[in-house]
């Protein structure tokens, strides 16, 4: 880790440029939309799928590093980050919808 520097990234916003992961190694990556918006990625592999979870849209490097750091534990212990809604709404009866609502009635 450690491609960017924060003169660069400066540099970078300054421009008024939008850029598409400008990476800083292991996964972490910045981004700067159209509009001048900087947002600190960081993309990692679980369950042998690509996935990325937003970290900040401050634009300090040290700060976009140590939260990719602490992502990068959470990760390691199988905690998802911001796994999707569908991916956390797992079935636990067999009930319908319809069935559900009856019972919320009742």
């Amino acid at each position: 880790m450690g491609s960017l520097t924060q003169p660069k990234i400066d540099a970078l916003i300054k421009a008024k440029r939008p850029l598409a992961g400008v990476s800083d190694g292991a996964g972490l990556t910045l981004t700067i939309s159209a509009a001048g918006g900087v947002r600190w990625v960081l993309r990692f592999r679980l369950g042998g799928k690509p996935r990325e979870v937003t970290l900040t849209d401050n634009p300090n490097l040290q700060n976009a590093r140590k939260l990719a750091r602490a992502k990068r534990v959470e990760i390691d212990e199988g905690i998802v980050p911001q796994a999707r809604a569908k991916e956390l709404i797992k079935p636990s009866s067999g009930m319908t919808f319809s069935e559900l609502a009856d019972d919320y009635v009742t």
